[in-house]
């Protein structure tokens, strides 16, 4: 039998804002990807890549000379920020597990599993290309910026991911959300630019669509 990674895999999928753990439950029922020993060994690979890939990332942005690129900020940052995400979704998986908790799910996920290909196609592009831009422009360029100025540094950075937390409308994804929060905000002050906050989080949108992608081409 070849081995399967069910866990780490079923976080990789939830770490995505509003995603579940598990067999997620929308609109229409969305396949446990991570059943099939074959699609779970290609997550457990993804989460081996997250773990090498994590500390040069984490290097080269300390480093004396970082990339500066806004775009290679923003890829680098994306690769130090999903394996924290991930430990997070692990620990959220494993809790509802224990609790017998139901899962829960974007509605545009649920939508997803049960559209037409065309369907499914705007939604990807909506998902990937438009929201992580408006939503950046609404959460780190106005709201991020307006909190600082009125709260200072820190607790502006916190209003937003709680903000931010709270509209994704998903408690089971609410840890590695404000992770994910924090980060992009980071990458805000930091970079003094929305690019790379935009690169992190498309990045991050496309990640769970792929992964339901390949779970209903697994199931049908």
């Amino acid at each position: 039998m070849i081995p399967a990674f069910p866990a780490p895999a079923l976080a990789l999928a939830s770490a995505v804002p509003g995603a579940g753990a598990g067999s997620l439950q929308g609109p229409t029922q969305v396949p446990d990807y991570f059943a099939r020993p074959v699609a779970a060994n290609l997550a457990g690979l993804v989460f081996l890549f997250l773990v090498i890939a994590w500390w040069p990332a984490c290097r080269a942005l300390r480093s004396a000379n970082p990339p500066e690129s806004p775009w290679a900020q923003g890829g680098l940052r994306f690769l130090a920020i999903w394996l924290p995400c991930f430990v997070a979704s692990v620990l959220v998986h494993l809790a509802c597990r224990f609790v017998h908790a139901a899962p829960a799910v974007q509605p545009v996920l649920g939508q997803f599993a049960g559209g037409s290909p065309g369907q499914r196609i705007l939604l990807a592009v909506c998902g990937i290309a438009i929201s992580p831009v408006c939503e950046e422009v609404v959460f780190r360029k106005w709201l991020q910026d307006f909190l600082v100025r009125r709260t200072g540094l820190r607790a502006g950075i916190a209003l937003t991911a709680l903000v931010f937390v709270v509209l994704h409308l998903s408690w089971q994804a609410a840890p590695p959300l404000a992770i994910l929060a924090v980060g992009l905000s980071i990458a805000r002050i930091r970079t003094g630019s929305l690019i790379p906050c935009i690169v992190m989080h498309v990045l991050h949108n496309a990640s769970v669509f792929l992964f339901l992608g390949l779970a209903l081409a697994i199931q049908s």
